[in-house]
């Protein structure tokens, strides 16, 4: 179990919303007891008890019943994230002015390596309202050998895993860069975050 996430209590109905989400993303048929167990699989817990059981089920009620936006949003759980004042999304001029606008690719699954990542940001300075900010050279590495997805494309930090592109997204990557993502693409990221709760983005342009 990692140790930023030792409860249900630690990981935000948003960010179970957003898992469900991006399971649902790859278009399979499920009943809920399907789902369930998938998202369940993807949790970093061993057993369950009556308030997993419970956050998962209000997630998946959320996720399928409700077409209201919601700080989860479609994509993938890139969209459960905490949010940051300056963020850029999509075609969104937001923060424009910012030093940081470049960085405005979002990835998913954060919340899985929130150990790794707050290592990584141990010690960075905290602007007046605890953000803290981090520009790092990332990789993005294929995982033909994923039992969850075997186009899963990794985002990857000296060799440890920080996150992924969203599944939806993947097969544009492969087109564009194919074999090449076996060794790694490299590309600037931006780590910003406050409390622990980290979001990892890229500036596709920086690709080399």
């Amino acid at each position: 179990m990692r140790s930023y996430v030792s409860s249900i209590d630690d990981i935000s109905h948003h960010e179970v919303v957003a898992l469900v989400r991006w399971i649902n993303s790859d278009g399979l048929l499920r009943t809920n007891e399907q789902l369930f167990e998938e998202v369940f699989g993807e949790l970093p817990f061993k057993r369950r008890g009556a308030k997993i059981n419970a956050a998962i089920n209000k997630a998946i009620s959320a996720a399928t019943e409700s077409s209201e936006p919601t700080e989860a949003s479609v994509a993938g759980p890139e969209q459960g994230r905490l949010r940051t004042p300056d963020s850029a999304t999509g075609s969104s001029t937001r923060g424009a002015a910012s030093k940081w606008a470049r960085y405005n690719y979002n990835i998913v699954g954060e919340l899985f390596y929130r150990d790794r990542l707050h290592e990584l940001m141990r010690g960075t300075p905290k602007d007046e309202r605890g953000w803290q900010r981090r520009e790092v050279g990332l990789k993005l590495v294929a995982q033909p050998h994923n039992p969850h997805d075997s186009n899963a494309i990794s985002i990857q930090h000296q060799g440890h895993v920080v996150g992924h592109v969203a599944r939806t997204k993947t097969m544009d990557f492969h087109r564009t860069y194919g074999e090449r993502l076996i060794a790694g693409v490299e590309v600037d990221g931006l780590v910003t975050g406050r409390n622990g709760k980290w979001s990892v983005r890229l500036d596709l342009k920086s690709i080399r």
